[in-house]
């Protein structure tokens, strides 16, 4: 599956999730009882964004927004980290 800027995720309901308090790392259990997947600092906050509401485009948006980056360098970027979480199967597509 190609990830398009229209697409809307949400977390699988298999995983296991284990957030810290302050909200930057989140260690992610995968359904297949695959490696451990942490994510730390930004990519944690992308994983936050991740909501069942929120576009790519949306996410991509706001990201380059509050970092001051260039909208197509975030596009792409969130557009393969989320390609990277669909084939770990810990998100899904709505």
């Amino acid at each position: 599956m190609i990830v398009e800027m229209n697409d809307v995720f949400r977390a699988n309901d298999a995983l296991g999730i284990v957030e810290s308090e302050c909200g930057k790392r989140v260690v992610i259990l995968p359904p297949d009882c695959g490696q451990p997947v942490i994510l730390e600092d930004i990519a944690a906050a992308i994983w936050y964004s991740i909501d069942a509401v929120n576009t790519v485009e949306e996410i991509a948006r706001s990201f380059a927004s509050e970092y001051g980056i260039d909208i197509a360098i975030v596009r792409w970027q969130i557009q393969e980290f989320i390609q990277q979480l669909l084939e770990f199967n810990i998100t899904v597509k709505i």
